[in-house]
């Protein structure tokens, strides 16, 4: 199966989650945006394969916000990135943790 994205985001959307478990699945990205507004609280993402980047957000006029995330025993044939901010994007990262994963490249980029 392809790797896919469990959330995604457009210009001018909203979402909050809260307390949610990615686990043992062929994940590439966890959550996208590209112009919305993101909240994630309470999420562990263990055990997946195929990783890309665990949050992508891009664009002008998008924020994520994340409080108590881990990343935990996720693999990937190739280089990955926890938290990606990019192209006038913005975020807050809480209480953040990394462990056991492969080829991670960097935790958090922003740029």
């Amino acid at each position: 199966a392809a790797a896919s994205t469990i959330f995604n985001n457009y210009v001018g959307g909203s979402m909050n989650v809260r307390d949610m478990t990615v686990e043992q699945s062929e994940v590439g990205i966890v959550a996208r945006s590209t112009g919305g507004v993101m909240t994630f609280e309470r999420v562990t993402v263990t055990g997946n394969t195929g990783l890309e980047n665990g949050f992508d957000i891009s664009g002008s006029g998008s924020s994520l916000v994340l409080n108590s995330v881990t990343f935990l025993d996720n693999e990937s044939s190739a280089d990955w990135t926890g938290i990606e901010i990019s192209d006038g994007a913005s975020g807050e990262i809480s209480d953040l943790t990394f462990q056991g994963n492969t080829n991670l490249l960097y935790a958090v980029a922003a740029g």
